[in-house]
């Protein structure tokens, strides 16, 4: 299965880019735009008349590929649970306004740890005086 075979919306794991005859430039700048082994791909968009994929490579990277280059993306097969975990993942946003959201909340938990660590070391350095008292 490589990526021209997915459904807009699905996604996959890359297994392998194949270097199919002379394409070798087309793999290294897949690979300087995250098409690597591992990472999980989404079909965005297909243009109709056999025209170019819209597709998002990681949680972030969004290209454009022809449809021979897609077709040199093999995608995992077996149905692991890296997989089903990419599928059902929160951590891929599907917007960049779902990523806004995503930074925004870790970025309150953050705040509110360092927080709670200060009046922990507040509450300490109080309990010190009262001891000592």
């Amino acid at each position: 299965m490589n990526v021209a075979d997915l459904k807009t919306g699905q996604m996959g794991i890359v297994d392998q880019v194949l270097n199919i005859g002379r394409e070798q430039g087309i793999v290294q700048r897949l690979a300087a735009m995250g098409v690597v082994s591992d990472r999980p791909v989404q079909v965005l968009r297909k243009a109709q008349f056999n025209g170019p994929l819209h597709i998002r490579v990681g949680a972030t990277t969004e290209i454009a590929i022809r449809p021979h280059e897609a077709e040199m993306i093999v995608l995992k097969t077996d149905e692991d649970d890296e997989i089903n975990f990419y599928q059902g993942s929160q951590m891929i946003p599907k917007s960049v306004i779902e990523l806004m959201e995503q930074v925004k909340s870790i970025s309150v938990m953050i705040l509110i740890s360092i927080i709670l660590l200060l009046i922990s070391e507040l509450f300490l350095k109080v309990m010190k005086l009262i001891a000592f008292s």
